[in-house]
């Protein structure tokens, strides 16, 4: 609610570019095995100037950029998706991670994958909860996630909290989980893992890993 009101005013750009801010220190101060994910508003994607404000913030420490993945959040709608991925590109080419966050909560979720390419797709916990509830939710969430992995897009699901719905969503083909069963949060990054190498680093040759 807080964030759908500062988009409201206009103020959820700034907000996420202190966000990112506060994450490069956190990442210029942490072992090289950190990775952290911040995100983004899609207002604050649209919004002039952003990306190079990210970009420039990054600079100052450049090597943190595969390690500092960038949550791109449905609260509001994307209204050019081939401008959206363009940005998103600009991005990926600079070694960021880019990942779709909240997947399958709102009702363009299957025209950004359809038109942006991103490294990474969330699924939405409210969806992942919803599993053993909901049958037809579990049978769309595998066809999902098997349409990512031919798209060679990585898969998390979010709001894991007990060994029954991880076990479902690894059944389902999901790649990765994040949750209370694995964690919960804490106010300084410990033992967290690499995010998936960006396709631009993989051209160039570089090695990146989950762990």
């Amino acid at each position: 609610a807080t964030i759908k009101l500062a988009e409201e005013l206009g103020l959820v750009r700034e907000f996420d570019l202190s966000i990112v801010r506060t994450v490069a220190q956190a990442l210029a101060e942490a072992p090289e095995n950190v990775c952290i994910a911040a995100n983004i508003s899609a207002f604050s994607l649209q919004s002039e100037g952003f990306v190079d404000e990210v970009l420039k913030i990054t600079q100052i420490t450049p090597k943190i950029r595969p390690r500092l993945m960038l949550e791109l959040t449905e609260s509001h709608k994307i209204f050019d998706l081939v401008a959206a991925n363009t940005l998103i590109q600009r991005l990926r080419d600079f070694g960021h991670v880019v990942c779709l966050d909240d997947f399958g909560a709102g009702a363009a979720s299957m025209d950004y994958l359809r038109q942006i390419e991103a490294d990474v797709v969330k699924f939405d916990g409210r969806f992942v909860q919803a599993l053993s509830a909901r049958p037809r939710d579990r049978v769309i969430l595998g066809r999902i996630a098997e349409l990512c992995a031919e798209l060679s897009v990585s898969t998390v699901a979010e709001m894991i909290e007990t060994e029954d719905v991880a076990k479902a969503v690894c059944e389902l083909g999901v790649e990765l989980g994040q949750g209370w069963l694995f964690g919960k949060p804490v106010s300084k990054p410990e033992g967290m893992q690499r995010p998936p190498a960006p396709v631009a680093a993989r051209r160039k040759g570089e090695v990146e890993t989950w762990g």
